[in-house]
């Protein structure tokens, strides 16, 4: 299979900063191929009814997914808020990431 995607994972990390708080952080970005599509009517719906507002979905091999929560895509920055593992492929489907405090 073809990819037409770069895309670039990365994975929330807490860490503690020097007066001893906890501060969320973005790991390292990870670079992966991917296959984006469209999410369907039904996708959206659902994504709205637990109020989140799905964008957009990636398709990637299985193997490269080890459950980060971030894709950065173009210029933008997503949330993963559901991922879906089909035989060797899974989908993971995307929220713009709004300002949420993470570095």
């Amino acid at each position: 299979m073809r990819y037409n995607s770069v895309i670039y994972l990365s994975k929330l990390v807490i860490e503690k900063d020097n007066i001893g708080q906890q501060v969320k952080k973005l790991g390292e970005k990870r670079k992966v191929y991917a296959n984006e599509f469209s999410i369907s009517r039904a996708e959206f719906a659902a994504a709205g009814e637990v109020g989140l507002r799905g964008s957009l979905a990636y398709q990637i091999n299985s193997i490269d997914y080890f459950g980060e929560e971030y894709v950065f895509a173009g210029n933008e920055r997503y949330h993963v808020y559901r991922d879906n593992k089909a035989g060797d492929k899974t989908t993971l489907y995307l929220e713009k990431a709004v300002a949420d405090g993470i570095s």
